[in-house]
């Protein structure tokens, strides 16, 4: 049986016997995959195959989708999100979406550059914790085969007067074009701009746009809804962020 390499972050941990997990793990070169790993919840495999570690795997093809592994190392462990709980709150959402909406085996790697850089700047304290969720929102349902339009009004195309985001078939409209149905969230033109300039920017530029706080804020209950369409299912781990939020 050959081994088999790989790098990824864990996603999912879930327990069984005495010692051993079963993990989900985000990989470079195979997708999303289900890791049997025994013996990890002592010893010098327990770093590498914790949540939220991002690990060097060498792995065994098992039955059906399932790999057994065979050694793990550890390459970033993201050490500041386990000493905070809102921080690791938003880690879980974030996980949680991945985990969501990529199939097993499906090679995708800008999911993983983007949860990866979110869980980084998580860490760093350099951008708002908002602005990461709104951002991975976006990104996340991009990758996934729904990435919305803000290019323009998709009736009359222009780019003015912006009003309405159809949650359900991510377009604009503008103030003569805008029609009344069910998810459509009001959103105005420096909202629209901002919108575009998250879906189209290259990766390692999609956090650097500014926006007021309370913008920010509104944004983040329109992406938070489109993603929740658009996943199609309830999510406890965004209800425990609200939660740590404070309902908000």
């Amino acid at each position: 049986m050959a081994l088999i390499k790989a790098q990824g972050l864990v996603i999912k941990s879930t327990n069984f016997g005495e010692a051993s997990k079963i993990l989900t793990v985000l990989t470079r070169e195979f997708g999303k995959i289900q890791v049997a790993a025994n013996n990890v919840r002592r010893g010098k495999f327990m770093r590498g195959a914790q949540i939220f570690s991002y690990s060097n795997f060498a792995l065994f093809k098992g039955q059906k989708s399932l790999y057994r592994m065979n050694d793990v190392d550890c390459v970033e462990f993201f050490d500041p999100l386990r000493g905070d709980l809102e921080k690791l709150s938003y880690a879980n959402y974030f996980a949680d979406i991945a985990c969501n909406i990529t199939g097993e085996n499906n090679e995708d790697e800008r999911l993983l550059s983007l949860l990866l850089n979110s869980l980084h700047l998580l860490c760093r304290d350099t951008v708002s914790a908002k602005k990461i969720k709104v951002v991975f929102e976006l990104r996340s349902m991009t990758a996934a085969g729904f990435m919305p339009d803000f290019s323009g009004c998709c009736d009359c195309r222009t780019e003015r007067n912006i009003a309405s985001f159809d949650l359900v078939n991510g377009t604009v409209r503008c103030g003569n074009c805008i029609k009344v149905a069910p998810n459509i969230a009001e959103i105005n033109d420096t909202l629209r701009a901002a919108c575009l300039y998250i879906t189209q920017a290259d990766m390692n530029k999609i956090f650097s746009f500014d926006m007021p706080d309370e913008l920010l804020d509104y944004l983040s209950g329109v992406t938070e809804r489109y993603a929740a369409i658009h996943i199609d299912k309830r999510l406890q781990s965004l209800e425990y962020l609200k939660k740590i939020l404070g309902g908000v």
